[in-house]
């Protein structure tokens, strides 16, 4: 199978992303290779790319209750859905977007939306 074959991959951030708050957040203006290498998952976007896949990062409330990340999770797998014209996403996840992406496919009605669900949840329930 290619990489033209696979579903779309979504990349849900823990809490309190380090690159979105200050001191950090002047990396937003920085050059691409700057925001990727310094971005919350570290080039994993870019790797997945240059591998041939489309992968996206994903923008939810910094620090929110779960029910408001996972709600704009769900905008973000949306937008990620209309844009590539596919039916479905895989979900790589880190820490609290994993709950996030558990709410929003369990309690949102996106159970659907995803192949799969891969997480690295510390301590997570």
């Amino acid at each position: 199978m290619s990489t033209t074959d696979t579903y779309p991959i979504v990349l849900a951030c823990g809490i309190a992303r380090y690159d979105r708050v200050p001191p950090w957040r002047w990396l937003a203006t920085g050059s691409s290779t700057t925001r990727e290498s310094m971005h919350y998952f570290k080039r994993i976007r870019a790797a997945l790319h240059e591998a041939g896949f489309s992968a996206h990062h994903t923008l939810v409330d910094w620090a929110g209750p779960v029910e408001k990340r996972a709600r704009e999770l769900g905008c973000e797998v949306d937008s990620v859905l209309a844009l590539t014209g596919r039916a479905k996403v895989h979900i790589i996840a880190h820490s609290m977007g994993g709950l996030d992406a558990r709410w929003m496919i369990a309690k949102l009605g996106y159970a659907a939306a995803h192949q799969r669900l891969v997480g690295r949840q510390v301590a997570d329930p």
